[in-house]
This record gives structure tokens, C-alpha cells and sequence, in this order.
């Protein structure tokens, strides 16, 4: 999210290796920088590089491909599919071209069969696969669509003609070791065969030597991974073999900071900053940790970081504002060290988000809301490799449970029922009484399991009503809360006859009442104007379901019959963020007002029309409120209305939804 974005929020969206820059004049540049971003397992990075190389080449089949790839990588199956489709009619492509088009539309075809519960339609989807592997096998007898051929066919139940594939595929790859693109790729290749042909030692050898070969391309792995899975009712050996290709843990850090000068009683005082480092280092090597989302405050947010850079890992940082607010009030505190320090650690992240801009004062809201968007964060990029994410925190010496805070972080994701490591400090640094800090060796680190998920309300801070006082005339210092902003209107409303606008206004009203009336939870606020609508809730997981409501209820509506053309539909958009709360003495109701509401309303004019869009920090949240029945597929870096800088934005849909 590098680059200029809203005046609110200003994240990496190009990983800091990429090397692209507004100089960059050939397509070759965006090219392998977002081919080395997809072998990481960034998707969504990806797809903004060779989005932002066919700005600068239109229609260059290679830029259109890898597009299309990384948006099937990221789960957008439709809008990969129409990226793709002018490739899918060219006749002015080369014969390796033609192969990687054909490929690629029997993976979206694939990633279907893969997603649909229905019987009939998973056969659907595998066949239709089969056919364009076959397709593009036949080109020029290219194994990687050859041996995907082979697992589509065998999954219609052609077990037979999966393994004379496979001996094809078998043969073309020994005697020509190139064919398969990379060595990682030519030994996957084989052990995909071998396991067709029953050869499970084999198989076993193969996927070993592809883990090997296939070093931190977590991207890769991962692929392969879901290609065993789709197997695994069929061929019981696939379970084992997944379980070999092992990826590098997802972890969300959370620990405290060091202590202020005169702080009593001492929590983490310098003095445990080297025992705090060790056991870090030690407990990443223990938990294979390789991909880290954290925040960098001085103890043990910055120890944990430059403990993963160490190791060649990946980190994401989420700040609650900017460098310069974060660094005055959670970092330089410990000293001019730690600063240095900071701007290192910021310098070699892979992403970093900001929550807002200004630091708020004395509010703690910022802080919860980045505690949220980290575990969110973690939550996601575990996602994307079919993978869990785990929490581990550093605690020097538990206290009080506060809002954004260590403990409060640990109480969050136990209640999402995750794993959750604990460095327990408190046996080696404790007070003496005396105001001093004795110093105990030799205290292993405690490990703490999760207990039983407990009822969580998945809201993304604890408690709502914070902040204003809610009585009329009486105004109270401004703190904020975080919410979830729902914007709506009708498409080409503005046309509407006003004959008919009696009619619309009534059919309007009566679908979104239906609608908010339909949320678990009713919300903090709601208001409507002509063919707008404007919901405020509390919590994320209430707005996304009141959203594919409201969704549903647009899509059963016969516009014609209120004047307007049938095509008419509903634009919906979600944003969440700290917003002001108040008392609106105007219509004598509770309101709230921020720049996050802006936003929210600055994205419903990029939406299509029929969709729910959101941002990446609200996907964060939702998918750190528990939302497992709600899925987010990738839209792209996208232009907000009326010139608010650029969103990567994703289309809401139900889980249990193929697209």
C-alpha cells in the first residue's frame, strides 16, 4: 500500500525488494517483481505490480496472465476469469503463451471444483478443468498441464486414463528435466505422478525433494498443498505427503514495552531485555516461525522483529498512526537506541499499514484498533496458505487488562478459540519491594495452551459507548470507538422519473428496513436520504451479514416496475475504523463523525454494481472477529471517489458462496 492512498492511511502495498519505481520502462520489470511477490504467498502485492505494469503496457498477454493468476491466488475467481478471457479468443499468441492461458482457465475451473459443496456442479467444474489441462497438454506436451489433467480426469473418475497421463507426464519429465519449469515443479511433478501410478515411496521422495528445492517460496508450497488436498478422498497417501510439504508459521505477536525511567513496581525493566531476546530466538526456532505481523514499540514488539529478520522471515507491521507520533510516544521512551532500532526494523518490513494519522491523545482506541487489524492480518496470510496463525506474546509480568494492550491482545485471540504461546517473564524479573529489580536465571519460558473457545462477541474493541456522553446538550471529552460503516445506494437513481419516485422511495425503504431488521444485533445508528442508506454498527461481523442481506434483497428487485432500467442494482461498501461518538442535537439521536466515515463513503462509488466492497484493514477485522462465514476475494488497488487516494479493496461474499 506504497504509493499515495487515502490522506488517512498510508501502507506498503509493494514489497521493499521489488525494485519498481515510476522509472521502470519495460514490462519485464513488473514481470519478475511479481513473480518473486507471488512466490511469497502476497497475492494481493502481486496483483498491484503487474496492475500497475498494464497501466503502462495495455494488453500485454504476459502482464494480463500474471494478473489473472494472482487474482485466482488471492481467491477472486470471477474477476480472474475475465481478466483472462481476451487471452482465451488470440490467435497472435506463441505456443507457451497459448499453454499458460489454457492452464490457467482450468485452474479457475479447479479452484471451483474445489469451493462447491453441491456434487453435481464439483463434477461440472472438475470436467470443464480436465478439459482445458488436456488443451493445453496437447500444445506441446507440457507436464505441468499434463499432470493437472491427470488428477481433474481422475477426480470425474477416470482412474485409468489419470494413470496413462501419468506415465505420459512421467516419461516427458525424465527425459527432458527442463520441461517442467523449476526443479521444485519437476519433482512435484513426479511425486504427482507416482502417486497416480501407486508408487507411494516414490511419491514420498519426490515431495521431499520439492520442499527442498522450493526454499521460502511459501507461495508454491502452498499451491502444491492444495493440489494434494483435492486428492486425499481418493488417494489416502495425499494426507501424509500434505503433511510433509510443511510451510513456516503465522504468528501474531503481542508483548510489552520496556519500562519507563522510575517505573514502580518494575514490569520489564533494560535489565531483561537480553533474557526477553533469547527466549524470542528460542521460541521462533521451536514454533518455526517464519511469517510475522507485530507492531514495533520498543521490548518486545522490536526484539520479536529483528529476532524474524534474523531468521530470514517475513514481517508485516500495523502502526496505530504515523513514524513520528509512534515513535514519540511507544518507542523513545527506552532511548535514541531503540529509535535507531525502529527506522531499521520499518526499513526491511514486507508491508506496513497505518491506522490513522494522528495519535489521539490520551485515547487508547488507535492501539485496540491496531491490536485487531495485526491479529486480522495474521489470521489472513495463514489463510491464504491453508494454514492457522498462532499468537505468541511476551509477558514480563501480567497486570491490568487494558484496552490495545498484551493481556487484553491474549484475551482476544483465546476467545477465538487459536493457539497462543506465552514467554512468561514474571519468574525472572520481579520486585524486590525495595524499588529495585532482582533477577532470576534459568526460567524456562512458559508455554500456555488456549483453553475451550470461549462466547466472544467478535467485536473489534471491547465495550461500545465509550467516549461521548450520550445525553443530550451534554458534550464530554472526545474519545472514539471503533465501528463498522455500511454505505448504499441505487444505481442510476438520479434518472429515475419523478412519477415514479413515490413508488421507489416506498420499495426502497421497506428492502433496507428488511435488511437491518434481519442484523443479530441491532446498530448504533442508521439513516436513509432518497436512494442512500448509512448504518453504523458495532460490530463487523453484524455489518457483514446486514450488507449480504441487503445484497440479496437488491438482487430480487424487479427495478422496471419503479422506472428504472432492469440492470439497476444495489452498491454497497464497508469500512471499519475509530470514529467519534456523539449526540446529534439536530435529530436528538446518538451519532458518530470521523474521517473512517469518510471512507466508507468514498468507496461505495468505486463498487459494483450488485457487490459488497470492503478494505483490506476491514477484511483484517473481520477475519479477527471470528467471521469464518464470510470470505473476502480480491478486487485490486483501486482510484477512490472524488480523488481520496487508492484502497485494495475485496468483494464480501457468504462462505458457503463459489464467488
Amino acid at each position: 500500500m506504497e504509493l499515495p492512498l487515502s490522506p488517512l492511511v498510508d501502507s506498503d502495498c509493494f514489497p521493499r525488494e521489488s525494485g519498481i519505481g515510476a522509472g521502470e520502462s519495460h514490462p519485464d520489470h513488473y514481470l519478475a517483481s511479481g513473480n518473486r511477490t507471488l512466490a511469497l504467498g502476497l497475492p494481493a502485492l502481486a496483483f498491484d505490480l503487474f496492475a500497475e505494469g498494464l497501466r503502462r503496457f495495455p494488453g500485454h498477454p504476459g502482464l494480463i496472465h500474471r494478473a489473472a493468476l494472482a487474482l485466482a491466488n488471492a481467491g477472486s475467481l470471477t474477476r480472474a476469469g475475465a481478466f483472462l478471457a481476451p487471452l482465451l479468443g488470440r490467435t497472435d499468441l506463441g505456443a507457451g503463451m497459448i499453454v499458460e492461458v489454457a492452464s490457467l482457465a482450468g485452474r479457475l475451473a479447479k479452484e471451483r471444483c474445489h469451493r462447491t459443496r453441491d456434487p453435481e456442479r464439483r463434477w461440472e467444474a472438475a470436467a470443464e478443468a480436465a478439459l482445458h489441462y488436456l488443451r493445453a497438454f496437447r500444445v506441446d506436451g507440457n507436464p505441468f498441464p499434463g499432470i493437472n489433467a491427470a488428477t481433474m480426469v481422475r477426480l470425474v473418475g477416470e482412474a485409468g486414463l489419470a494413470r496413462s497421463l501419468a506415465l505420459e507426464v512421467r516419461g516427458r519429465c525424465l527425459a527432458d528435466p527442463g520441461a517442467a519449469g523449476g526443479h521444485q515443479w519437476r519433482a512435484a511433478t513426479l511425486g504427482e505422478a507416482a502417486m497416480h501410478l501407486g508408487d507411494d515411496q516414490e511419491a514420498e521422495r519426490c515431495y521431499r525433494e520439492a520442499l527442498a528445492l522450493a526454499g521460502g517460496s511459501h507461495g508454491e508450497i502452498a499451491s502444491m498443498r492444495r493440489q494434494l488436498f483435492l486428492l486425499e478422498p481418493l488417494l489416502p497417501v495425499a494426507a501424509h505427503l500434505r503433511s510433509i510439504l510443511s510451510l513456516p508459521q503465522v504468528a501474531f505477536f503481542a508483548g510489552n514495552r520496556i519500562d519507563s525511567p522510575g517505573r514502580q513496581p518494575p514490569r520489564f525493566p533494560p535489565e531483561a531485555v537480553g533474557e526477553a531476546a533469547a527466549r524470542i530466538e528460542a521460541a521462533l526456532a521451536r514454533l518455526n516461525i517464519g511469517i510475522g505481523c507485530s507492531g514495533l514499540a520498543n521490548g518486545g514488539d522490536l526484539l520479536f522483529a529483528e529476532a524474524l529478520l534474523a531468521r530470514g522471515g517475513t514481517l508485516h507491521v500495523v502502526l496505530p498512526f504515523r513514524d513520528e507520533d509512534f515513535i514519540r510516544v511507544s518507542v523513545a521512551s527506552a532511548g535514541q537506541v531503540w529509535v535507531e532500532r525502529f527506522q531499521k526494523a520499518l526499513r526491511r518490513a514486507t508491508s506496513v499499514t497505518y491506522g490513522m494519522r494522528d495519535p489521539g491523545g490520551d485515547d487508547p482506541t488507535p492501539f485496540t484498533y491496531a491490536a485487531r487489524l495485526l491479529a486480522g492480518a495474521a489470521v489472513t496470510h495463514a489463510a491464504s496458505l491453508g494454514e492457522s496463525p498462532l499468537l505468541l506474546a511476551l509477558l514480563a509480568r501480567e497486570g491490568a487488562h487494558l484496552p490495545g494492550g498484551t493481556e487484553e491482545s491474549i484475551d482476544h485471540w483465546r476467545s477465538l478459540g487459536l493457539p497462543a504461546h506465552i514467554i512468561d517473564l514474571s519468574g525472572w524479573v520481579a520486585p524486590t519491594g525495595s524499588g529495585e529489580t532482582s533477577t532470576k536465571s534459568g526460567c524456562d519460558p512458559a508455554v500456555k495452551s488456549p483453553p475451550a473457545v470461549i462466547e466472544t462477541d467478535g467485536s473489534p474493541v471491547p465495550g461500545s459507548g465509550r467516549g461521548w456522553e450520550m445525553e443530550a446538550g451534554r458534550w464530554d471529552t472526545p474519545l472514539r470507538d471503533v465501528k463498522t460503516m455500511l454505505f448504499a445506494d441505487v444505481s442510476g437513481f438520479s434518472r429515475i422519473p419523478e412519477r415514479d419516485a413515490p413508488a421507489f422511495y416506498s420499495r426502497f425503504q421497506a428492502m433496507a428496513k428488511r435488511a437491518i431488521d434481519a442484523a443479530p444485533v441491532p446498530p448504533f445508528f442508521s439513516n436513509t436520504w432518497g436512494d442512500g442508506l448509512f448504518v453504523v454498527f458495532d460490530r463487523v461481523t453484524d455489518a457483514a451479514a446486514t450488507a449480504l442481506c441487503l445484497r440479496d434483497e437488491g438482487s430480487r428487485q424487479d427495478w422496471t416496475e419503479v422506472g428504472l432500467p432492469a440492470e439497476t442494482g444495489l452498491r454497497i461498501a464497508l469500512h471499519a475504523g475509530p470514529v467519534f461518538l456523539g449526540h446529534d442535537r439536530v435529530i436528538d439521536r446518538p451519532s458518530c463523525f470521523g474521517t473512517h466515515i469518510t471512507i466508507a463513503a468514498r468507496i461505495e462509488p468505486v463498487t459494483a454494481v450488485g457487490a459488497v466492497y470492503l478494505d483490506e484493514r476491514t477484511v483484517w477485522l473481520l477475519a479477527a472477529s471470528g467471521g469464518g462465514d464470510h470470505a473476502c476475494d480480491l478486487v485490486g488497488e483501486v482510484e477512490l471517489a472524488k480523488g481520496y487516494g487508492k484502497e485494495r479493496l475485496f468483494r464480501l461474499r457468504r462462505a458457503a458462496e463459489t464467488e
